[in-house]
């Protein structure tokens, strides 16, 4: 059985109060993109999930990914006294796309007819002008609020990447396009603070069972039947003519 919890984020980043009411649940995870998530619900009273409000979402008890909203419906009928509301949004990658890539990341207005470039081993790189232009060592103006970049492992091959004010979360994807290096965004439940996570992939194909229990699958249809045989024999051998003979067996 799956269940999903999902709560508030409070003003330090961490685990606030439940989101009650919920109704129906809606993930789109894509390689390398923010996860796209929606929450209908209903009650007697209107949404618990305030304007700006950030969410993390729970599957099995296990974090499945932080997040901000990006836009509210909500609809009363006067006649039964019921709030029905729609909050969706997406995960915290979707900032980075809140960011251009400076030509100097630590001048603040930048030179609009200036070019950022780079060369190193890309998994580093990219988190380098992630943090440059939007972590703990951007200008403060432009840190986003609780980023933190840490050190991983480096992968991928040497690159040069260069730009010139291009959105940042459209750089790190352009880049990642033509390998299988993912990127994805890290929730510290103890500190509040998010971080982003450049990685090689892993291969969990020997872990995936589709089944509704587990969450993999919603519904399935099955079609059952009969054979036209429970069993088939064909043997060989030659006549007196020296000629290949054969025989079938049906039931």
């Amino acid at each position: 059985m799956t269940y999903y919890d999902v709560y508030l984020r409070n003003e330090e980043g961490k685990r606030g109060t439940p989101v009650n009411g919920i109704v129906s649940i809606t993930n789109i995870f894509r390689r390398n993109e923010p996860v796209k998530w929606t929450l209908t619900g209903a009650g007697l009273e209107e949404c618990p999930i305030a304007d700006g409000s950030e969410i993390v979402q729970f599957r099995n008890g296990q974090v499945l990914f932080c997040g901000y909203m990006k836009q509210k419906k909500i609809k009363y009928d006067a006649k039964t006294h019921i709030y029905d509301w729609e909050v969706s949004g997406q995960s915290d990658l979707g900032r980075l796309a809140n960011r251009l890539v400076y030509p100097n990341p630590a001048t603040t207005p930048p030179n609009p007819n200036g070019t950022y470039s780079a060369s190193g081993v890309l998994g580093p790189l990219l988190l380098n002008v992630i943090d440059l232009n939007a972590g703990s060592n951007a200008v403060a103006l432009r840190r986003l609020p609780r980023l933190v970049i840490s050190e991983q492992i480096p992968v991928g091959e040497s690159e040069d990447i260069e730009s010139k004010l291009e959105n940042l979360l459209k750089l790190v994807q352009d880049n990642l396009k033509a390998t299988e290096i993912q990127i994805r965004e890290v929730w510290n439940m103890a500190t509040g603070g998010w971080d982003i996570h450049i990685s090689a992939p892993e291969d969990v194909s020997n872990k995936v069972i589709f089944s509704v229990d587990n969450g993999s699958i919603s519904s399935w249809e099955r079609t059952v039947s009969a054979p036209k045989a429970n069993y088939l024999i064909v043997t060989g051998g030659k006549d007196a003519n020296g000629d290949l003979m054969y025989t079938r067996v049906e039931d």
